[in-house]
């Protein structure tokens, strides 16, 4: 998300929390308004309700007072008549009267004509509920009858007691309401107040409605015991004019706080979140590898600053990208060498732990990289080296110096390599070593040829003088005084031994070319080349018998030189054999390989010379000829990919037997683009 939208979104959260917070605030307060306004109206009703107990209360006080007089008790009398009138005039009574024990009226003072007072006197009350109720000896105040006046009036009752005996009820009228009822009642309420006053039946005895068009909040509260109930219908225009002021308020805050913020985030966008934004959008583009870009952030004068460290930042990471790029490159191609290097290449820790080995390393030491990786280089110990060695191998390489020295090590199959190893130590920046990296070149065959080309110069430097020492001595014996030299044996002798230096310097001259031309290996028709060989002995010596057997379809892989290790292989059976020599040739093909055997009825080859053909010894400086003969067989063999292995006769003679590689199909294609 970008960050203007997140700086926004939170401009928003800060603007909805405090709106919020300033809209609550005025509910609350509001609210709170409203509720106290109510409060107003619950404790007004309490308050008129007690206003008016506390009326009724005198009343019945000042009835029962009256009652206690002891002239009430003599009905009809003037003293009980004196006494109502002293009531009625002395309080707020409007009439007042007597009734006797049996519901009879004895006495009455009103405002009524004497006539109708006159027509009272006598007349039974005892059904009358507020009569019923004094002489039950409770002081009552009746319900509100209607007066022809117009008006309601309403008693109050209570029982009049002679020595302790009720003999009759005192009886005070008063009309409601009145002027000090309305006075007293209305006193605290509010211009645009409503009152309403209803008896314990429910019916209204006084109703001062609210002003027109007022909301109101209307509540109840009973009078005292008497039943009553006072209902004042409470205004609420003067707080509803004050939360609508509040209400105003509140919009003006919230819109002040939202003018504010905005304002205020618009100023923090121009001023600094823009310049962020051209900042992260370089970023960006550097996360995207687009190095050497620049920014124009048009700020003050640190954004200047800033601006210009990122564009120097950005130049030089364009120019860290060139030569990593460059540096990529290097190494690309020099893995792409080490991994096609023909020498083995592998890398340890400081402390011999090999850290990697190229494909050369697996070919030459048969270990694969999964297994070498982790061990140390003392797994190709031959123990062919001393102590010394190695010793001074550590002593130079934690000098920091290169180690170049020949060593033989041993494959994973158990067989041993000459190589010529160096190790060069790499250093860090401190100077101290943190990795060695070691090249091995394979110089088995090298090695192996130097010292059979040693060995075939001091065969052939022995043969030599041997054959030059036959003929210079049978030469002296020519040119010597002495008269019974036989000319022609010594003759026979000179020339037989110059044919053997002949034999000799073309087996040389053969083996020679064999360990230093690095022949390559092709698809040979072996049928062919056996029958070419045996054609060939046949015709040199045509006494002998050279059988073949051998399958017409057969292909080996081998050396061009292979028909002349077979050729001088079949023709040392034959000229070692006196008289007429017998050879078989047999073909044996195989599921990967075919054995070819070589068996003749001669004398077979010498056990001392057995090694030779094998590959289990070197040539000796006193073999012969045919010493030579059988190693050039041995190396013919050896470089087609085959083993030799030379058995006894049966009866008599030897059975040599070589075993080559079968041709698969492809090789005769393979064998054409090596010669390519």
């Amino acid at each position: 998300m970008k960050t203007r939208y997140v700086f926004f979104l939170v401009l928003l959260f800060v603007t909805a929390v405090l709106t919020g917070a300033i809209f609550v605030g005025f509910q609350e307060y509001k609210a709170t308004l409203s509720a106290e306004s109510r409060e107003d109206a619950t404790r007004t009703a309490v308050h008129v309700g007690s206003e008016l107990a506390s009326q009724f209360s005198g009343r019945r006080q000042t009835v029962r007072l009256v009652a206690a007089t002891p002239a009430l008790g003599r009905h009809g009398t003037d003293a009980q008549r004196a006494t109502l009138r002293r009531l009625v005039a002395e309080t707020q009574f409007s009439g007042a009267s007597v009734i006797a024990r049996n519901g009879t009226m004895t006495s009455i003072v009103s405002d009524l004509t004497p006539a109708e007072r006159a027509a009272l006197i006598g007349s039974d009350f005892g059904d009358r509920i507020y009569f019923q109720r004094a002489m039950a000896g409770e002081t009552y105040l009746s319900e509100p009858i209607s007066a022809e006046s117009g008006n309601d009036i309403v008693t109050v009752s209570t029982p009049i007691r002679h020595n302790g005996t009720v003999v009759g009820t005192l009886n005070g009228a008063y009309h409601v309401p009145e002027s000090w009822f309305a006075d007293g009642v209305t006193a605290s309420l509010g211009r645009e107040d409503g009152l309403t006053i209803y008896a314990q039946s429910g019916r209204v005895v006084y109703s001062e409605p609210p002003q027109r068009g007022a909301t109101t909040v209307v509540r109840n509260a009973s009078i005292g015991d008497t039943g009553w109930t006072v209902s004042v219908q409470s205004s609420q225009r003067t707080v509803q004019s004050t939360i609508r002021a509040v209400t105003y308020l509140q919009v003006g805050s919230i819109l002040a706080v939202v003018f504010a913020i905005g304002g205020f985030g618009w100023w923090v966008y121009r001023r600094n979140l823009h310049q962020v934004e051209r900042l992260l959008e370089g970023f960006t583009r550097l996360e995207n590898r687009e190095y050497g870009t620049e920014i124009d952030v048009r700020g003050g004068e640190e954004w200047q600053q800033i601006e210009a460290g990122f564009d120097e930042m950005s130049r030089s990471l364009a120019r860290f990208e060139h030569e990593r790029r460059e540096r990529e490159q290097s190494l690309r191609e020099f893995k792409r060498a080490v991994e096609h290097a023909g020498y083995a290449v592998f890398i340890t820790d400081p402390q011999g732990t090999i850290e990697y080995v190229n494909p050369a390393f697996e070919e030459i030491t048969g270990y694969p990289a999964a297994e070498a990786v982790g061990a140390t280089p003392t797994i190709l110990n031959s123990g062919e080296m001393s102590e010394d060695y190695f010793a001074r191998q550590w002593e130079t390489l934690l000098a920091g110096e290169e180690w170049d020295e020949e060593i033989v090590n041993e494959r994973r199959n158990g067989t041993r390599y000459v190589a010529r190893q160096k190790i060069t130590p790499l250093t860090g920046e401190d100077g101290s070593v943190e990795e060695f990296v070691a090249i091995q070149t394979d110089i088995t065959a090298l090695k192996d040829r130097e010292r059979h080309l040693q060995t075939l110069s001091r065969v052939l430097r022995h043969n030599l003088r041997n054959k030059i020492g036959v003929i210079v001595g049978s030469a002296e014996l020519l040119v010597g005084d002495g008269g019974d030299v036989d000319e022609a044996v010594i003759g026979d002798r000179i020339v037989d031994a110059s044919q053997q230096l002949t034999d000799l310097a073309e087996k040389e001259r053969r083996i020679v070319t064999l360990l230093t031309s690095h022949p390559r290996r092709k698809r040979i028709d072996l049928a062919a080349t056996i029958e070419s060989v045996a054609t060939r002995v046949r015709r040199n010596h045509p006494d002998s018998r050279i059988t073949v057997t051998c399958p017409a379809d057969v292909t080996v892989v081998g050396i061009d030189e292979l028909q002349r290790g077979l050729y001088e292989l079949v023709e040392n059976s034959v000229v070692h054999t006196d008289g007429s020599a017998t050879v078989e040739v047999t073909v044996d093909p195989r599921e990967e390989t075919v054995a070819v055997a070589i068996e003749d009825d001669g004398p077979g080859i010498p056990e001392n010379e057995r090694p030779i053909l094998t590959g289990d010894a070197d040539i000796e400086p006193l073999s012969h000829g045919s010493g030579l003969g059988l190693w050039l067989v041995y190396h013919t063999v050896r470089l087609s990919d085959g083993v030799v292995t030379c058995t006894d006769g049966t009866p008599t003679g030897s059975v040599v037997t070589f075993e080559l590689q079968r041709a698969d199909p492809c090789s005769d294609r393979d064998g054409e683009r090596q010669n390519r």
